[in-house]
Formats: C-alpha cells, structure tokens, sequence
C-alpha cells in the first residue's frame, strides 16, 4: 500500500496555498463526488460521506486513498462514514484488520494531514 505521504504527494503545491478561511466548494461537491465512484462501497445503513465544506483537493486525496485500500484489501471493505468533523477527517471503514493492520495506520496519518483549524466551526 502506498504511504498516505505519497498519496498526498502530488497534491502538495495545491493544499501548500489554500486559504481555508475563505474556502468554499464552487460548483463541486465532495459527497457527490465522492459517491458517484464509491457509492457501491456504503455499507447498508450507514451515512457514507459526510464532507460538506472541505476543498476538493481534500476529496482527490480521498479518492487516491481508496483507491490503495480497494488494492490492499482486494476490494474487500465497505465505506461506513467518512466526514468532517472539528476542522479534519474521520475515517470508518470495514475491513479485516487483523489482515491488513497498516490500513488503520495510513488511515491516521490521512487524518493528520488533511486538518485546518480554520474549518472548525
């Protein structure tokens, strides 16, 4: 599995010159997108995505991310949740993680990384 690090990689200069004090979507959705591609992975009953107000760099970056845990896991996880909460990203997945437990490792390092205070409110 590619580190979270190289998976952000190449979105750097783009996340590097973001004001998130005056972020806001335009035209794009993360949810909409987001579930367009991975719908098909929402576990029966839970919410999905939930990532009003982040930029879509945020949601490039999380598309790269399930694309290495679908790898990882030959397509064997399902998406519970995966929202916005307090300023980053919380991440629910199923998986067998006794299997792949450098998942839940990759799966913090993400959460680190995509954070700004400035998307607390």
């Amino acid at each position: 599995m590619l580190k979270t690090s190289e998976i952000i990689a190449p979105y750097a200069a783009e996340l590097a010159v973001l004001d998130y004090k005056k972020y806001k979507n335009g035209d794009l959705n993360p949810d909409v997108y987001l579930d367009d591609i991975w719908g098909n992975k929402i576990e029966t009953n839970w919410y999905g995505f939930s990532l009003d107000g982040i930029p879509m760099v945020w949601a490039y970056i999380i598309d790269k991310f399930l694309i290495q845990v679908a790898k990882e896991t030959e397509s064997d996880f399902k998406i519970l949740q995966i929202k916005r909460k307090f300023g980053g990203l919380r991440f629910h997945i199923g998986y067998d993680v006794d299997k792949f437990p450098e998942i839940r490792n990759e799966i913090r390092e993400l959460e680190k990384a995509l954070f700004s205070k400035d998307l607390i409110y």
